[in-house]
């Protein structure tokens, strides 16, 4: 039982992760816990989705310990605890020729001011 719910939960968070393997997760499905551990994030899908701006990268997400409570027999009473420790984010600024190659602008023509 406890294979084929790691499994359904890869599927869901395979597009926002790197490296999530079923034995990454652990479940105690009588308590409802289940914890990731150094759970590490796709940084480009989360920068394509939070819509920074193109001159900010984020390189990396790190998750330290994140654990969900679900209590089955009480699943319309009571909520769904998710605890998150700590996320490392490094983000750094972009170079304008990086920039340029990443997104393909143009360079800016150089202009006298007389034109």
């Amino acid at each position: 039982m406890a294979g084929i719910l790691k499994r359904q939960i890869l599927k869901k968070l395979a597009r926002f992760t790197k490296t999530l393997t079923p034995d990454d997760i652990d479940l105690n499905l009588s308590k409802g816990i289940g914890v990731l551990k150094n759970l590490e994030l796709d940084a480009e899908y989360i920068s394509d989705i939070t819509h920074l701006p193109l001159w900010l990268e984020i390189s990396s997400i790190v998750c330290d310990n994140i654990k969900v409570e679900v209590h089955i027999t009480k699943i319309q009473t009571k909520p769904i605890h998710i605890v998150i420790d700590s996320i490392d984010v490094k983000i750094s600024v972009i170079d304008e020729m990086k920039l340029r190659q990443k997104h393909e602008v143009p360079p800016r023509k150089q202009t006298s001011g007389y034109d």
